[in-house]
Order: structure tokens, then C-alpha cells, then sequence
């Protein structure tokens, strides 16, 4: 072999055969536990051994493919070893989604042997999770087998031109959320109930670390998909390259390019199988190396369970005297016991901030997301040559179709957890099994789903695929929002509710600004400068959207741990009965008070959200078209002048984040303003506040309208001051809407976060304004309506003495509960927990000495 001709194959080889050893060794060892030791084999085993079977042969053919090329470039492979090649890129294909399927069928078939009788949550996120794996699995194995039309095609060197073929990377990594989400599901799921389980320490920490060592997959699992992306920037590509009659691996040097892609692939497997067999090892460690469960002190107390691999848990007795002030204060997510602080009304300034402070991390996230949003869609429109329509449809799939079903189909549903399992014939007396924890939980886990898809449609520039996940994040995200206001409006005293809300949605507008900044510097600055893309410029989202998603996860796993204190509808019902006005009490219109604010406060944010993404998105197409209409004006004067074309005194997108930077700056001054006001009685209250910034928000809107300039830099003034009056609008709306709703608080925020989705709508018709003749400063006067509609509700607040004592600021009542029933309740639950953890972890840490 000539040493000179450049060679992945060596590498390649030696990783793929190691991996594989390493694995055997594994799976050898639990084998000898499973039959040797403890003399029973389960399903997960049986299945274990059908994946290592398949993994056998998934490294058989990347090193026969090695040995017949894989690694070089065409120039060195010889035609006959290039056949051999074709047949051997085939084969790895079809095997690897059912090697990947079996691997995670067994382990989740373990999860589910291990929580037979209890853990009820492990035990339907397992059934979930088996179900997806193995339907995704088969569709992709099934896709893959029939990947070329002829099938022939896929494997035969000269075929008919007329095949055609499904990119084999392309494909790869368009399945790769999906084995990255059920990566995630198998390792996280357990981790909190492995930590809550009554173990010597020694033992819990085994065990956590070796259900932890699925963390290591997750990151061959990321390495795989970098080398895979690598892999289609470096294919010599051309206009046919992805296209339907592309052949099956016929790229240029396409086995040069490939075989690192290849070999992560096959490392994932068999890296999984090896990590996944390491909890079943329990029984062989006991009979080799005893001492390492064990340490001196936990030896004598259950020396008598060494001889035969059991682990006895600590005495059932020394658990149940537990009393009662150490667990009256606990709050249930049906699977684990998390202590609670205190009641959230009763919550005192100091903790306020620490527990807003910490909540404020999604505001961040948010408003990273949100800030993405505008310039991200005009890249996808850049890229995919979509029309106007088709890019506000991004928007109107985030904001009218997450904003609009999130908050109402699981928002709520998650958030008011407690009532409606107590309304449904439930025990009284029984705990919660929702609330703001969960619902921040939830809307992570779905959010971090959103921007995992986004992966694929960026590769295959999917215009579907970007809808689909522009609807997932904002699904998403608007579940984090109905938890995530509601929380900062009620913990604490309620008097500064708004200046909470106001200075977390400050954080969120920065999180805007410097998403903003990233996306103008660096994510699309070749878009920008050179007002062109292709299909690369879309790689640092990727990248950036891949670690949110990893982000959700650890937040997740964060939010699981951190104490959060929570509040019941009654508590709400009851401190609203104690306010100096019945919100309960008739309007004029028939409707109560409280109904009538939160029906106004809803409308008012719905045209608020429609007036904000209209002036986002037209603000650029403002500037453009001025300057544009300027210099055309300039031009037909004629020779007799020297002609000077104007110029922006910064790019567009810097006009933006401008925008973005005062529309933040005002939050935070409002913020203080609201703060001040609580103390000082002759400043304006919060609903006056929200009447001034309609006001000048309208003002400034009318003066984009009718100031007729010849310089579209001074157009700029008037829309940049627009932004910071509107700015404080949507925490002010929240907090005055949900302000005495009592009982129905939390769906309350539901339909208010739902308000959001009326920025799908109103650019459209500044859309049909523009297309049909208008000028766009014409069609800004959609935003000064908008700003007189919104105006109805200050006007309802101020008219109404009813609605401005409902409105105002008024200290909590905190309501003392009747704790006897729910304590004694708490106690007898608290003992089940036990015995049920008890079994669970005896159950793992023997794994499987026992038939579950």
C-alpha cells in the first residue's frame, strides 16, 4: 500500500473494531449475571442480545468497507473494490436504525421491569418512548431499504441514470433529532428518582453515575451529527446534488467524505450498547469486588444481604417516624416529594427575589428565541426564494399557532393541575400533582422539541419542516409564558406584581437584543452584508438551536430539584373575596367586573402583539423603501445637479436592534417607576401608566404616518420612540388583567398569554396594503388603529370606579388553610412514597435478581 495516498481507513477500522470489543466485553459480563448469577433472563436481555447481534454486523461492514475503500478517494479505490463499497455503504443503511432501535427497546423494556407496581410516571415516559423508537425505527429502517428506485440502484456501480436516490447523509441526519430526544428521555427520566431513593450514599452515587454514563452516548450522538454535517458541506456538491435524481452515494469521493460520518455512527451504537449493560452488572461486582457498594460502616448493617447480591434498604421503621412538620410542606409531581418553602402569597420581599430571580432564566431563553425569530425567517425566505406571504407564515405558525393553542391546550391544563385532579372525584386532601414546577417542566421539554427540528429543516431547507418547528418552539414558549408571568405577578406582595413582571420582561427584551446582535455579527452576517445565502448560512443556528436543546434538558432537570413555592385556586378565590370591591359584582354590559377587565385585557393584548410584530417586521421595509423612493426622486432631477444617493446612517438591521435596545430600556425604567409609585401615592398607578404609554405609542405611530421626510434616517426617530412607548404595554396589560380573577387566576393567564397570537394576523394586512399600492408608511396606519383599539381598556379602567379599585395595587391577603385532613394525608402518602422507593431502588441496584 502506497503510505502517500491519503487513508481514513485505518482510523476508521481501529475505532469501529475497539468500540465493538469493548461492547462484547460488556455484553459478555451481563450475560454471565443474567445466566450465571442470578439465573433468570428477561426480555431486555433477550433484546440486548438481538442488538449486539446487529451491532456485530453493523461494524462488519464499515470495516469490510475499509478494507474495499471506505476512507480514500475515488481516484484511489479500484472498480471492483468500489462495488464491493457500494453494497457495504448499503448494508450499514439498513442495519443502523434497527441496531439503534434494539439498543433502547432493552433498556426502556429494563425501566419498565424496574417500576413494575410503582413509579407510574417512569413507567408511561417509558411506554411513550418505547413507542416512538420503534416506530420511528421502522419507518427509517423501512426508508432506508428502499432508498433508490430501483432498489438495485443503491448498490450497483453503472446503474440506469434514470434512478433515483434519497441523499444517505442528508437522511442520517434528518433522523437525528429524533435518536437525540429519545437519547435525552432514556437518560434523564430516571435521574431524578435514582437521587430520591433512601440509599447509603455510596450507593445512590453508583447508581446515579452509572444511569449518568448515558451522557456520554448523548455526546458521541452530537460528535456523530458534527462530522455528519461536515461531511455534506465537504461533498462537492452541484444544483442536482440533493435533488431527487441524485445517486446513492455517487457523490465525488463520497467514501473519503462519509467514513468518519460512518464510524461516529457505528461508535454510537455500540458506545450505547457497552453503557447500557453497566447497570445490570451489580451482581458480578458484588462477587468480584464487594467492598465497592459497600463501605465499613454500611458493611455490618447489611452484611447479612452481601452472600447473595441483595442490597437490604435501611430499616422501613426508621422512614415512617417521620414527623409531621418536617413533610407537611410538600408539594407531589406523581413521582417524586419536593419540598415547598412556604405559600407563594405569604412569600416576603427577600424570597420573592430569590425565587423571581431564578424563573427570570426563561424570560432569558424567550426572549433569545424571539429576538432570532424576524431575522431568521428572512434568512429562510433568502434562502428558500419564498415570497413575503410565505415568510410572515413562519411567523404566523410561532405566534397564531403556538401563541394561540399552548396556553389553552396544555398551559393551563398543566398549571391548574391541582384543581382539576381535585374536581375530578378526587380525594381532597391529596396532594398536588401540577402547578407552575410542572408547567415550566413541560413547556421546556416542548420547547427544546421545537428547536431540535429545526436541525433537519435547516439541512434539507424544508419550508414544511420550519413551520413545524416554528409552531413547536412557540407552542412551546407560550407554555413557559402562562407559568412563568403568572409566577412573577404572584410571588410576592402583590402590590409590586407589575414591577416584577415589568423587570423580568426587561430581561427577556435583552435577551432579545443580544440574540439580535448574534443574529446580525454572526449568525447572518454574510446575509446581510452581501444580501445573498445558500444553504450553509443556516449552520451557526443549527448549532446554537442544538445547544437549547441541551440547555431545556439541564433547565429541566433544574427546575426538578429547586424548591418553588406554589399557591391553590382557593387561596387565589379566597384573598380576592378579602379586596375592597366585589369583582364578582355586575357591569352595566351584564358581565361581572372581573370578566369584563379580563376580556378587555385580552383583546387589548391581542392588538398589542399584532401592533409589535407588524412594526418589527415593516420597520426595515420602511427605512428600504424610503431610501429607495428618495434616490429614484434624486436621479430624474437631471445632469444640471450633481447627483448624491442617500444613505443609512447605520445598516437596517442596526436600526432594529436600536428599536429592540429601547424597547427593553423602557421596561426597566417602568419597572422602577411602578416600584416608586407603591410608596409615594400622588405618583400615577399602574393602569395610568399603561394609559400614557398607549397614548404616546399612538402618538408616535400617527407622526411615522404623517411626517414626510426626504432623509429615512429621520423616519427612524419617530418608529424607534414608537418602541420604547410600547415596550412596557404587555407586563402592564398581564398584571392589570389577572388582578382579582380569584378562582380562575391561572386560566386567566392562559388567555391572556393567548393574546399573543395576534401577531399572526395584522402583518398580513399591511401586507395586502403594500402589495396593492400602499406605500409602507401608509400602511403603518394599521398600527395606529390597533393603538386606538387598545385604548378601549384604560378607558373602561378609568370610567369605571368599580374597575379602578379592582385594578389597584392592593396588598395579598394570604388565606391560613385547614392543614389537619391534607397533613394526615400528606403523612399516609409520604409512607407509600417510601415503600415504593424502597422497592424501586432494591429493584435497580440488584438489577434484576429478583423477576419484576
Amino acid at each position: 500500500m502506497d503510505r502517500n495516498i491519503p487513508d481514513r481507513g485505518p482510523a476508521v477500522f481501529a475505532l469501529t473494531t475497539g468500540t465493538f470489543a469493548l461492547t462484547s466485553c460488556f455484553v459478555g459480563a451481563r450475560i454471565i449475571c443474567r445466566y450465571g448469577i442470578v439465573r433468570i433472563i428477561g426480555w431486555d436481555d433477550k433484546v440486548m442480545m438481538i442488538a449486539w447481534v446487529i451491532a456485530f454486523f453493523l461494524s462488519f461492514t464499515v470495516d469490510l468497507g475499509v478494507a474495499n475503500g471506505l476512507g480514500k478517494r475515488d481516484n484511489d479505490i479500484s472498480d471492483d473494490d468500489r462495488a464491493t463499497l457500494r453494497r457495504c455503504e448499503y448494508a450499514f443503511s439498513v442495519l443502523y436504525n434497527p441496531a439503534l432501535m434494539a439498543t433502547k427497546t432493552s433498556v426502556l423494556i429494563f425501566y419498565l421491569r424496574l417500576t413494575k407496581g410503582t413509579q407510574i410516571f417512569l413507567r408511561h415516559v417509558s411506554w411513550a418512548t418505547l413507542l416512538v423508537v420503534n416506530l420511528t425505527g421502522i419507518v427509517l429502517t423501512v426508508m432506508n431499504i428502499f432508498l433508490c428506485s430501483p432498489i438495485r440502484a443503491a448498490w450497483t456501480v453503472g446503474v440506469d441514470e434514470s434512478a433515483t436516490c434519497i441523499p444517505l447523509l442528508t437522511e442520517l441526519i434528518c433522523a437525528a433529532p429524533v435518536n437525540i430526544i429519545t437519547d435525552l428521555a432514556i437518560l434523564t427520566v430516571p435521574i431524578p428518582i435514582l437521587t430520591r431513593l433512601r440509599l447509603p450514599s455510596r450507593q445512590k452515587m453508583i447508581l446515579v453515575v452509572t444511569f449518568a454514563l448515558g451522557i456520554f452516548i448523548t455526546v458521541v450522538n452530537v460528535i456523530r451529527i458534527y462530522y455528519l454535517q461536515k461531511a455534506i458541506i465537504e461533498v462537492p456538491t452541484s444544483d442536482s446534488s440533493t435533488g431527487p435524481n441524485m445517486r446513492f452515494g455517487d457523490q465525488a469521493d463520497f467514501g473519503w467524505y462519509a467514513s468518519l460520518s460512518l464510524m461516529w455512527s457505528v461508535v454510537e451504537v455500540n458506545v450505547g450498547l457497552a453503557c447500557l449493560c453497566v447497570p445490570t452488572l451489580k451482581p458480578l461486582v458484588l462477587k468480584l469486588l464487594p467492598r465497592v457498594l459497600y463501605d465499613s460502616a454500611s458493611a455490618q448493617t447489611y452484611g447479612s444481604s452481601q452472600g447473595s447480591g441483595d442490597l437490604s434498604m435501611p430499616p422501613f421503621r426508621s422512614q415512617t417516624s417521620v414527623t409531621l412538620p418536617a413533610i407537611r410542606n410538600r408539594v407531589s409531581f406523581d413521582f417524586a416529594d419536593v419540598r415547598q418553602p412556604k405559600r407563594m402569597l405569604s412569600v416576603n420581599s427577600v424570597e420573592s427575589f430569590k425565587f423571581c430571580a431564578i424563573v427570570s432564566i426563561l424570560f432569558f431563553l424567550w426572549g433569545v428565541s424571539y429576538g432570532l425569530l424576524d431575522t431568521l425567517n428572512n434568512a429562510v425566505a433568502s434562502i428558500n426564494h419564498l415570497t413575503t406571504a410565505q415568510s410572515l407564515g413562519l411567523t404566523t405558525a410561532y405566534l397564531g399557532g403556538g401563541y394561540f393553542f399552548g396556553p389553552l391546550l396544555v398551559g393551563q391544563w398543566i398549571l391548574r393541575g391541582d384543581t382539576r385532579y381535585r374536581s375530578g372525584g378526587h380525594d381532597i386532601t391529596a396532594e398536588s400533582i401540577g402547578g407552575f414546577k410542572a408547567t415550566f417542566i413541560v413547556g421546556l421539554c416542548i420547547y427544546g422539541i421545537g428547536t431540535i427540528i429545526f436541525w433537519p429543516s435547516a439541512v434539507t431547507n424544508s419550508y414544511g419542516g420550519f413551520l413545524l418547528s416554528s409552531f413547536i418552539v412557540g407552542f412551546g414558549l407560550s407554555v413557559l409564558e402562562v407559568g412563568a408571568n403568572s409566577f412573577m405577578i404572584l410571588c410576592g406582595p402583590l402590590q409590586y406584581s407589575e414591577t416584577r413582571l415589568l423587570l423580568a420582561q426587561g430581561v427577556q427584551g435583552v435577551g432579545s437584543v443580544i440574540s439580535s446582535l448574534l443574529a446580525a455579527k454572526v449568525f447572518f452576517k454574510d446575509l446581510i452584508q452581501n444580501d445573498s445565502a445558500n444553504g450553509m448560512a443556516l449552520i451557526n443556528v443549527q448549532w446554537a438551536y442544538l445547544g437549547i436543546t441541551l440547555l431545556c434538558v439541564i433547565l429541566g432537570l433544574w427546575f426538578f430539584y429547586i424548591s418553588l413555592p406554589e399557591v391553590s385556586d382557593h387561596e387565589l378565590e379566597q384573598s380576592s373575596n378579602r379586596l375592597p370591591v366585589n369583582p364578582k359584582r355586575n357591569t352595566v354590559t351584564g358581565l361581572q367586573l372581573r370578566t369584563m377587565s379580563l376580556i378587555l385585557a385580552v383583546l387589548a393584548q391581542y392588538m398589542y402583539v399584532g401592533a409589535q410584530e407588524s412594526g418589527i417586521i415593516y420597520f426595515p421595509r420602511l427605512l428600504t423603501s424610503g431610501l429607495a423612493s428618495r434616490n429614484e426622486t434624486n436621479r430624474s432631477v437631471g445632469s444640471s445637479t450633481i447627483y448624491k444617493p442617500l444613505v443609512l446612517a447605520i445598516s437596517t438591521s442596526d436600526y432594529v436592534l436600536l428599536g429592540r435596545t429601547a424597547f427593553t430600556i423602557s421596561r426597566f425604567l417602568m419597572g422602577y417607576l411602578t416600584y416608586v409609585s407603591v410608596a409615594q401615592p400622588r405618583l400615577p398607578r399602574p393602569h395610568t401608566y399603561l394609559a400614557l404609554c398607549i397614548a404616546s405609542g399612538f402618538l408616535f405611530a400617527l407622526l411615522t404616518v404623517v411626517l414626510h421626510t426626504s432623509d429615512p434616517n429621520l423616519l427612524a426617530i419617530p418608529v424607534i420612540l414608537y418602541f420604547f412607548s410600547e415596550g412596557p404595554i404587555w407586563p402592564l396589560l398581564f398584571s392589570i388583567g389577572l388582578r382579582g380573577q380569584g378562582l380562575r387566576t391561572k386560566r386567566a393567564a392562559a388567555f391572556l398569554t393567548m393574546g399573543g397570537s395576534g401577531g399572526a394576523f395584522f402583518p398580513f394586512i399591511m401586507y395586502g396594503l403594500v402589495k396593492y399600492g400602499c406605500t409602507v408608511q401608509t400602511a403603518f396606519t394599521v398600527i395606529v388603529g390597533l393603538l386606538v383599539a387598545m385604548a378601549a381598556y384604560p378607558l373602561f379602567l378609568v370610567s369605571s370606579s368599580g374597575a379602578m379599585e379592582l385594578v389597584q395595587p392592593w396588598p395579598a391577603v394570604h388565606v391560613p388553610t385547614n392543614q389537619t385532613l391534607a397533613s394526615q394525608s400528606v403523612v399516609n402518602r409520604q409512607l407509600d412514597n417510601s415503600k415504593n422507593q424502597n422497592v424501586w431502588g432494591m429493584r435497580s441496584l440488584q438489577s434484576g435478581e429478583q423477576a419484576g
